[in-house]
């Protein structure tokens, strides 16, 4: 099974952190699939390991997955834990350094700073991801979390106390 790659919707071309992840995972004899819109601005060949694509249902691509590679927007994230994948979280900016310290608190996955992450701490932080049972059990658990049918009406009124006598004309 490959480790996927994402960048993220607003994240764009990041050279040293793709070129980093892609020493990272042929360091450790691991196929790659690379999820970034702008092979064009990659210069030259690929590594053989490497697979690129614009785009792919993460739904069905990371189950499918050891793990991914990503900076931590809440989309990926959510659909890591949907799934049972492990994550390796590279923050770069906004949410995404409170969201990294959430799911490694939360047991689903390590994280490092997007501008330290060379290949080495990558190489590091994924063969420690890969080899931690209780990372991978943690994974699991998580992920029957997001079997359960989620009631919308009820969810509105634990959020907005007294949305329901408002829509009833109670209020």
């Amino acid at each position: 099974a490959p480790v996927v790659m994402t960048t993220g919707t607003g994240q764009g071309h990041m050279p040293l952190l793709i070129d980093a992840a892609m020493q990272a995972t042929a360091n450790l004899g691991m196929r790659m699939v690379v999820l970034n819109g702008r092979r064009g601005d990659w210069p030259g060949a690929l590594p053989a390991h490497v697979h690129w694509s614009d785009w792919a249902p993460l739904g069905r691509l990371l189950p499918q997955s050891r793990a991914v590679i990503h900076p931590g927007a809440i989309g990926t994230s959510a659909t890591a834990m949907q799934s049972g994948t492990r994550q390796l979280l590279t923050p770069l900016a906004r949410d995404q350094f409170d969201n990294a310290a959430r799911l490694e608190g939360l047991g689903v996955g390590l994280s490092t700073p997007g501008r330290r992450a060379t290949d080495r701490v990558i190489s590091n932080l994924l063969r420690k991801l890969l080899q931690s049972e209780k990372i991978a059990a943690q994974c699991r658990s998580v992920a029957t979390r997001f079997d359960t049918p989620v009631d919308l009406d009820q969810m509105c009124d634990q959020l907005v106390p007294g949305r329901g006598a408002a829509q009833a004309g109670l209020a």
